[in-house]
């Protein structure tokens, strides 16, 4: 568990493309797209902070969802979905970044957060809120 990944982060760019990776894909009408999630753990309150960034359009809305996955062990299913926060909200002043973080109170366990959900520009429309893989935390 200590060598999983504490934050889920991806950039979609122009620039990223045509350093040859294939898992990119291009955000039409934007010059860059950015979404990460990453968590810790103060007691027994695990807390996921995520951001959603563009370039070139701002942010209309949000639709964006964190998933909490459980470690069940590989026997029993290995991770399974735990709960999921939504944060669907209209912004009010419209940015090109937007952030919030879900938190939860409980017993210890190994978990992972995924970012998820989508968000609408002004310009642009729709986009899926995505970061690449999970943020894996542990609740001692």
């Amino acid at each position: 568990m200590d060598l999983l990944p504490n934050l889920a982060n991806t950039d979609y760019s122009p620039d990223s493309l045509s350093n040859g990776d294939e898992s990119v894909i291009t955000p039409y009408g934007l010059s860059f797209a950015r979404g990460t999630v990453g968590c810790y753990v103060i007691s027994k309150t695990a807390y996921c902070p995520w951001t959603i960034q563009v370039g070139g359009d701002v942010i209309a809305y949000s639709n964006v969802k964190v998933t909490i996955q459980k470690h069940h062990g590989f026997l029993n299913g290995g991770w399974k979905n735990y709960k999921t926060h939504n944060f669907s909200y209209p912004i009010n002043r419209t940015t090109s970044t937007i952030r919030n973080e879900s938190s939860d109170r409980l017993s210890a366990e190994k978990l992972s957060a995924k970012l998820g959900g989508t968000f609408r520009t002004v310009k642009n429309g729709t986009y899926s809120a995505i970061a690449n893989g999970y943020s894996y935390f542990e609740v001692k």
